[in-house]
């Protein structure tokens, strides 16, 4: 029967480090999550296929919340049998000294911020009214109101602040927000947010002065999937060593042979759309269309 271990959980800078151990495999390969306790929002923190009857890996969450307790859940499912091992709790909190704005796209960018101003969140309903002839009250059509939003304030102290929080927002991708107080500002420790069109300002006309407000048009959206996987000896970040399209990711064998773009798939040898052992006979080489002896017939 195949086992799970969440072996520890430990902070490391604004990011936390999990190893997490498994063992009894069955089958080529198992399917391991890691996932944050359902008394939160659930977030997937990793979601990857493992090889090997047993073997251990480091899973890193570039997303932890501030000053919450950081406890996570693992799942492994080889397909025969399947184990679970939670809650693990880290035994600090983390407390960065500011708040965090970060990218989905690529989360070690990461910029310091500090929120400024009431927080204004707007539910969005969408209601629709329907008149229908010969009543004398409409019908209404209703569905789920909408996450809510809201327009952020931050301020940024320094000119560095300021280009790293222009290089997180500059793709327009969904942001992880993580503030140092979220009770303070009704926020959870971690939101996801969609921005819309940036306003940029001077705190005031002095030159020497750095700071600059930012107002953010946020939405309130779904996380966005992400995996952060590496091998215990290697290193534990994307877009890091040890990730795609290295060793890891979407999981391989403990040598890294087997993984996209690496020897031993498509479009190498013994691979698309299936050949011998020795490369023989895959498309377009010897044997196939549209060489002799093939399509549309030839000798045998």
């Amino acid at each position: 029967m195949s086992t799970v271990t969440i072996d520890s959980v430990t902070l490391d800078g604004v990011t936390a480090r999990i190893k997490v151990s498994y063992a009894g495999v069955v089958g080529p390969t198992a399917f391991l999550t890691l996932f944050t306790p359902a008394s939160e929002p659930v977030r997937t923190v990793l979601a990857v296929a493992v090889s090997g009857v047993s073997g251990s890996v480091i899973v890193t969450d570039l997303e932890p919340g501030q000053n919450t307790d950081l406890t996570y859940f693992a799942l492994l499912t080889d397909g025969v049998s399947g184990s679970a091992d939670g809650p693990v709790t880290c035994p600090d909190q983390l407390d960065a000294g500011t708040d965090l704005i970060g990218s989905c796209i690529d989360p070690t960018l990461t910029a310091s911020v500090s929120l400024t101003g009431a927080l204004v969140q707007r539910h969005v309903a969408d209601p629709k009214v329907v008149k229908v002839l010969g009543r004398a009250a409409p019908v209404v059509i209703s569905g789920a109101r909408r996450s809510w939003s809201a327009d952020l304030q931050v301020v940024t102290e320094t000119l560095e602040q300021a280009a790293a929080l222009d290089t997180v927002l500059g793709d327009g991708s969904v942001i992880c927000l993580r503030p140092r107080t979220p009770l303070a500002h009704g926020l959870k420790p971690v939101e996801y947010l969609l921005v819309g069109d940036v306003k940029k300002s001077r705190l005031t006309p002095l030159a020497r002065i750095a700071n600059r407000l930012y107002t953010l048009p946020s939405t309130k959206v779904t996380p966005p999937a992400f995996e952060g996987v590496a091998a215990d000896s290697g290193t534990c970040t994307f877009p890091g060593a040890n990730t795609f399209p290295g060793a890891l990711y979407p999981g391989c064998a403990a040598s890294g042979v087997g993984t996209y773009p690496s020897p031993s798939t498509f479009p190498s040898s013994s691979t698309h759309p299936g050949t011998t052992a020795s490369g023989v006979g895959a498309y377009p080489g010897s044997g196939t269309y549209p060489d002799s002896d093939t399509y549309p017939g030839g000798p045998s």
